[in-house]
């Protein structure tokens, strides 16, 4: 049996080492080619899609995108579709029925 909370700990406790790694001399070259792809494609916005703990990553790089980069940035979260069911027939503020969630408005 697990105590709560000792995953996510474990988790923290591995970010050193997993920057150290991300930041290394091995992988400045794959970053740069990527970085430098999408500065190409000059994007105007950006959407992060994560889930459980990692909304909290994706929200702050939206964060760092914004200020930056001067890219708005959102966040997609597919938790709300897959475990908590939206997207599925919900009520909604236009309407007195329900309609999927992917319908526009009448």
């Amino acid at each position: 049996m697990t105590r709560p909370g000792s995953g996510m700990a474990a988790d923290i406790d591995e970010q050193p080492a997993g920057y150290e790694r991300l930041l290394s001399t091995e992988h400045a070259n794959p970053i740069a080619r990527v970085a430098a792809a999408i500065a190409e494609r000059r994007p105007r916005h950006m959407v992060f899609t994560a889930r459980g703990t990692s909304d909290h990553a994706a929200l702050y790089g939206a964060y760092l995108s914004a200020i930056r980069l001067g890219l708005p940035a959102g966040l997609a979260s597919p938790s709300a579709v897959t475990l908590f069911g939206a997207g599925r027939t919900s009520p909604t503020p236009w309407s007195s029925g329900s309609v999927r969630a992917a319908d526009p408005p009448t």
